[in-house]
C-alpha cells in the first residue's frame, strides 16, 4: 500500500475513534441527565446528585448541570455545596446576573450577609434593570442599620422602575426607621399612587403573573393596606395621631383584622397615646 494512503488511514482511524468518543460522551451526559432528573421526580435526591455528578465528570462545562445539582443539594440542606455550585456555575457564566443573585440568597441564608451583598452589588452592576437584586440588598442594609446604603440601592431601584410601588413602599420603611417621617409619608404616598394607578391601569392584565386578573387585585389590594399600616406608623413617630387612626381604619377595611397580626403593640401603643379606643 503507498506510504500516503497508509498515512491516510491512520488519519481517518484517529478522526473516527475522537467522533466516536464525542458522540460516545455526549449521550452518556444527556443519559445521566435523564436519569437523574427521573430520580429528582422519584424524590430520590442523593441517586439524583450522583447521576448529575456523572453528566458534570464527562462534560464540565454545561453550567445547567452544576445547579440543578445545586438545587438539589439545597433540598438536602448542603448549603456550602450549593455555593460551590453555584460558583462553578459562574465561573462559566460569569455576565449571568441571576447566578450572583442567587448565589447571594444562599449566603443570606447562611447568615453570611457580608457576602451576599458582595453577590448582589456585582448582578446589578451587570445588568441594573433586570437584576432582582434591589429588595435583597437594601433588605441586607436594613438588617445592618446601614440605612444611607439601603437608601441609594432604593433610590437606584426607584430610577430603574419608577412605577413600582414597592419600591416606594420600601423606600418609606427606610426612612421610618432613621425616625424620616416627612420622607417615610411622602414615599408612602408615592406607593399608594402607585398601586392605584396599577388597580385603573388598561394594562393590568399584562402585569400580573401566573395567576389570575382578581387575584393580581387582591394582591395590590393587601399591600395597599399594608402601605396604609405603615403610613399610620409613620403618623404616629409625628404625634399626628388622627391622621393615624385613619390610617389605621383604611388598613383595616382593606385588609381585615389579619392585617394587624404582628402590631398589636403598635395598636396599643396608639391607643394609649391617643386617649381613644378604634
Amino acid at each position: 500500500m503507498p506510504k500516503h494512503l497508509k498515512l491516510f488511514n491512520v488519519v481517518l482511524m484517529v478522526v473516527c475513534a475522537f467522533l466516536f468518543t464525542v458522540n460516545c460522551y455526549s449521550q452518556t451526559d444527556e443519559e445521566y441527565q435523564i436519569q437523574g432528573n427521573q430520580f429528582e421526580q422519584n424524590g430520590k435526591y442523593e441517586e439524583a446528585i450522583s447521576a448529575y455528578t456523572k453528566a458534570i465528570q464527562i462534560n464540565p462545562y454545561n453550567g445547567y448541570d452544576y445547579l440543578i445539582r445545586a438545587s438539589l443539594y439545597f433540598k438536602m440542606k448542603e448549603y456550602d455545596k450549593v455555593i460551590s455550585d453555584y460558583t462553578e456555575a459562574i465561573k462559566l457564566n460569569p455576565k449571568n446576573q441571576d447566578l450572583y443573585f442567587e448565589r447571594g440568597l444562599i449566603y443570606d441564608m447562611q447568615h453570611k450577609t457580608d457576602a451576599g451583598i458582595t453577590d448582589w452589588i456585582k448582578s446589578i452592576e451587570i445588568d441594573p434593570v433586570k437584576s432582582a437584586a434591589y429588595l435583597s440588598l437594601v433588605g441586607a442594609y436594613r438588617k445592618k442599620k446601614d440605612y444611607e446604603h439601603a437608601l441609594l440601592y432604593i433610590n437606584k431601584a426607584i430610577k430603574v422602575h419608577p412605577e413600582n410601588f414597592v419600591n416606594y413602599g420600601l423606600c418609606g420603611w427606610v426612612y421610618s426607621d432613621k425616625g424620616e417621617f416627612d420622607n417615610a409619608i411622602m414615599n408612602f404616598n408615592k406607593a399608594l399612587e402607585a398601586i392605584n394607578h396599577d388597580l385603573l391601569s388598561d394594562d393590568l392584565e399584562k402585569k400580573k403573573a401566573f395567576m389570575s386578573l382578581q387575584e393580581y387585585k387582591d394582591v395590590l389590594k393587601k399591600n395597599e393596606a399594608l402601605i396604609y399600616l405603615h403610613r399610620a406608623k409613620a403618623f404616629f413617630g409625628k404625634k399626628d395621631f388622627e391622621k393615624s387612626w385613619s390610617d389605621v381604619h383604611q388598613a383595616e377595611s382593606l385588609g381585615g383584622q389579619m392585617v394587624f397580626k404582628d402590631d398589636s403593640k403598635f395598636l396599643e401603643d396608639l391607643k394609649k397615646a391617643s386617649g381613644r379606643d378604634m
